[in-house]
């Protein structure tokens, strides 16, 4: 019993903690310190026993803030990722995928942003195959798609834009 209460008074305990700094880093955000906020943010992340579903939608929040206002593109898109992988089904994965192709394109990232948009329209939802493909064999060595695109993301966005164009292809 007396593990019941000591249990039950920390995950009050918690609440009150997420609720205080979840005040707090709105209350940051609307007065423009939005490195103050995502630091509110991160109090809340590093809670122990705070629920799934509570840590992923505060993931995307600080992801909005670093996309939005702090324009900080790959860890904005690092959040993004924690979210959607926390909680497949929270209200945010939408908004979250949408954003995290953004980022993707704005940190020249082509490919990934490519795939991710792929991932998110693709008709089937089922779990995609993540076996790489052989491209060609030179001399017995096969070239496996991964390593083009691997190569292709280390040009500049503007070659990877022309190369990733149906014309291209």
């Amino acid at each position: 019993a007396a593990a019941l209460t000591l249990a039950t008074c920390s995950q009050q305990d918690t609440s009150g903690l997420v609720d205080m700094h979840t005040k707090l880093a709105a209350e940051l955000q609307n007065n423009h310190l939005y490195e103050a906020a995502v630091d509110e943010y991160q109090k809340i992340l590093d809670l122990p026993g705070l629920e799934t579903s509570r840590r992923a939608n505060v993931s995307f929040l600080v992801g909005r803030v670093l996309f939005e206002n702090l324009r900080d593109y790959e860890q904005a898109a690092a959040y993004f990722v924690r979210a959607k992988a926390l909680d497949p089904n929270g209200s945010f994965v939408e908004e979250a995928s949408k954003n995290l192709v953004a980022c993707l394109e704005k940190s020249g990232r082509m490919l990934d942003a490519r795939r991710e948009l792929g991932a998110v329209t693709a008709i089937d939802s089922g779990p995609r195959v993540s076996g790489d493909l052989p491209l060609a064999k030179i001399d017995g060595h096969t070239i496996w798609k991964s390593e083009v695109e691997e190569q292709i993301q280390q040009l500049p966005p503007s070659i990877q834009k022309q190369l990733l164009s149906r014309e291209a292809r």
